[in-house]
């Protein structure tokens, strides 16, 4: 999750939610600086940063999906800064914080395709490249035996 201040002033993000979408498993090993509460999951990773006028900062979430034959197609999972501050206790000025507002600055979203693969396609050219060379060994011999193609040989 990257957070950019767009701001003429540095500002602190105190506390990032990501909004834990259905079928998506969130794992505390995996995340430390994450924790979960009311189903949602939060992050004070950046808390102590200060990011400075045009700067970017990225925070890191890991979650999983367990796959079945059902569930494929498109995820989106979404994130938006939950408390900020600067230290002239200025609000921003085009989004507020914590209010899931979906064309607000602060918040953001990423879509992912999940898609089943069993690597057949792999497989297949492969085995097309087997019957490329098999057809072209043939037809080369033809030609040698038909006198289309004639090889010279060596006297020993």
């Amino acid at each position: 999750i990257k957070v950019k201040n767009n701001g003429e002033i540095a500002g602190f993000v105190s506390n990032i939610v990501d909004y834990l979408t259905n079928g998506l498993t969130f794992s505390s090993e995996l995340n430390p600086d994450w924790y979960i509460s009311n189903g949602n999951l939060y992050t004070k990773k950046l808390a102590s940063e200060a990011i400075k006028p045009g700067e970017t900062k990225e925070v890191k979430l890991i979650l999983t999906k367990t796959m079945t034959t059902e569930n494929t197609g498109v995820v989106n999972n979404r994130a938006e800064i939950y408390e900020a501050y600067n230290e002239y206790g200025i609000a921003d000025i085009n989004s507020t914080p914590n209010n899931n507002v979906a064309s607000e600055n602060d918040m953001g979203s990423a879509d992912v395709i999940i898609a089943v693969s069993t690597g057949g396609t792999i497989l297949t050219y492969v085995i097309l490249a087997i019957i490329n060379t098999i057809l072209i060994a043939v037809a080369i011999r033809l030609m040698i035996k038909n006198n289309i193609i004639n090889i010279k040989r060596g006297r020993r």
